[in-house]
């Protein structure tokens, strides 16, 4: 499905950018090199098939060809959210319950793109376990998380919405999602179907899913990209190329998958084969003393995986 929703969002966000009347101010993260200027980007995890639009951006030259030295920062111990909304970087890779915390916790930081337009995690248990089936039957279980605050409230709904009472019991995993599921550590858990689902199927591990979205909770944008009021406010031209780019470069993806994810690989060769999200991190980012916390150095990858693929380099989380 071509991003629709995603190039109106971008079109509104542009309006809204001119309606600021705020010339582009010199800073830090916007100095001007050799004609461009420069923008950074913070990403959430390890380069990966949510990030696709980005590269394929960023390999065919359209980032320069509208006048933008872009930056990416592989994400280091402080969250993408933390570093926007504190101004050292310009936009960054989020999620809706993210960006809907930072916000109430104060800080400076609002959704500007949308890179998918539904949930793109599910509730799952094993394939072979005849006695789920359906979110009901999850009363009395165990569930496999990561600690954000919300994970609870959101099961309690599903389950609730299908008749159960909402009542199961929570461990916190160490693993990733099917690995438990299949240790027999855990009854369900919250996998993404388009990464560790695949990645189940492939190891003879398969998993049955419950889409929320079927069980009383609204879709929200998984994936999406954030920035400061600060910064779209001291420079909405450069905002509105840089974003327009961005769309450019996942309608690309929409269009022609295979050549987006070649473009990907090629750009991050080590990084792309393997793209697990890491669900701690959201814990960590949903908690207060992320949200709220000052920033710090943006250096190497995400905190210790929940088993997930752990690359140590200077790209990708280490363990």
């Amino acid at each position: 499905m071509r991003p629709r929703t995603t190039a109106l969002l971008a079109l509104a966000t542009a309006a809204a950018l001119t309606a600021t009347g705020c010339a582009a101010q010199a800073s830090g993260s916007t100095a001007t090199k050799n004609g461009t200027t420069q923008v950074t980007l913070a990403l959430d995890w390890t380069p990966n098939t949510n990030h696709t639009g980005i590269y394929v951006a960023q390999q065919k030259g359209w980032f320069k060809d509208a006048g933008i030295d872009l930056k990416i920062v592989p994400y280091g111990s402080t969250a993408p959210e933390t570093l926007v909304a504190n101004h050292k970087a310009d936009f960054g890779i989020s999620y809706q319950e993210g960006v809907t915390t930072a916000r109430a916790a104060g800080q400076d930081l609002t959704s500007v793109y949308a890179v998918t337009q539904k949930t793109n995690v599910t509730v799952s248990v094993r394939a072979d376990r005849d006695d789920i089936k359906s979110p009901k039957d999850l009363d009395g279980k165990t569930y496999a998380g990561f600690g954000a605050p919300y994970e609870k409230a959101l099961l309690q709904k599903v389950i609730q919405e299908d008749g159960g009472k909402g009542d199961f019991k929570q461990v916190t995993l160490n693993t990733s999602a099917y690995a438990a599921l299949y240790a027999g550590k855990a009854d369900f858990a919250m996998p993404m179907p388009t990464w560790e689902g695949l990645e189940a199927k492939l190891t003879g591990k398969p998993l049955k899913d419950f889409q929320l979205a079927d069980h009383g909770f609204p879709a929200i944008y998984s994936t999406l990209v954030a920035s400061s009021g600060q910064y779209l406010k001291q420079n909405p031209e450069v905002a509105k190329k840089f974003l327009a780019v961005v769309d450019k470069g996942y309608e690309y993806a929409a269009d022609d998958p295979g050549q987006a994810a070649d473009l990907l690989i090629a750009a991050r060769p080590t990084r792309a084969r393997s793209p697990t999200p890491n669900w701690s991190r959201r814990a960590r980012r949903c908690s207060p003393r992320i949200t709220t916390a000052p920033p710090t150095a943006r250096s190497a990858p995400r905190p210790p995986s929940a088993g997930r693929t752990s690359p140590t380099s200077s790209s990708g989380p280490g363990c």
